[in-house]
């Protein structure tokens, strides 16, 4: 009988765990992200990346071809705001604009690799595909810091925004672009970024930041282990009820 209480609490010990864990991951995330206000600073870790991106401005310029490193870091310094410069798709109100560096890891160290300054976030959008674009119905270019005019930005992506425990998810698809963004709701700061367009493929996440999914897989690794623990251990139990029997 104490062998059978035994396994018994087990398997509820584990079902306990599995259900915790699917319930920890969707329930919001709990960093505090800081306001944007000019010389607030923002650091994302490059989880992955491959290497190069055409960099064009928000007038669809080119600037120059960037690279990016894995591990490796962005860095953005806010230096403040101006009117909005949206191409094609508008939301109401002023548009943050600063510096991006890109970092690479050196054997002990980050080292700052190249800077962007005093660009724009619609800039940004445009250049890594932080955005959504489907001429000629949508051009909505979100940046490392959002407008926070959601209903709008919503009335705009359509269903391609949804709302999770305190963040926008953004997820597009086309031939051509494949983009999936993580947004804070109270502060419009970019949370996690997976995105590519052609052979360019950038993927990071703010320091501090566990993303509902990473490299395009749902972040529920402890479920699928609770799972499989569950459907292992059930025919054990069974098994030597039988021979006990």
């Amino acid at each position: 009988m104490k062998k059978a209480s035994k396994q018994v609490f087990l398997l509820g010990a584990l079902l306990f765990i599995t259900m915790s864990a699917c319930s920890g991951r969707s329930s919001g995330h709990s960093m505090t992200i800081p306001d944007p206000v000019p010389g607030q600073t923002y650091v994302w870790d490059i989880n992955a990346t491959n290497g190069l991106v055409q960099w064009y401005d928000n007038s669809f310029m080119f600037i120059a071809n960037m690279t990016f490193s894995s591990p490796g870091r962005i860095s953005l310094d806010l230096n403040g705001q101006h009117q909005n410069d949206q191409t094609g798709t508008n939301v109401t109100g002023l548009v943050w604009y600063g510096n991006m560096s890109e970092w690479y890891y050196d054997s002990s160290d980050y080292v700052k690799n190249w800077t962007r300054e005093n660009a724009s976030m619609t800039e940004y959008g445009l250049a890594l595909t932080l955005s959504v674009v489907n001429f000629p119905t949508i051009q909505w270019y979100g940046g490392f810091i959002s407008q926070v005019n959601w209903a709008e930005i919503e009335v705009i992506l359509g269903d391609l925004a949804k709302r999770k425990d305190g963040r926008l998810c953004i997820t597009y698809s086309d031939t051509f672009q494949e983009t999936y963004l993580e947004y804070d709701l109270g502060t419009g700061v970019l949370l996690h970024a997976n995105t590519s367009a052609g052979d360019y493929h950038l993927e990071f996440t703010i320091q501090g930041y566990q993303p509902i999914t990473l490299g395009g897989i749902p972040g529920y690794s402890i479920l699928w282990i609770g799972l499989i623990l569950i459907g292992c251990a059930v025919p054990l139990i069974a098994k030597q009820k039988r021979d006990r029997g």
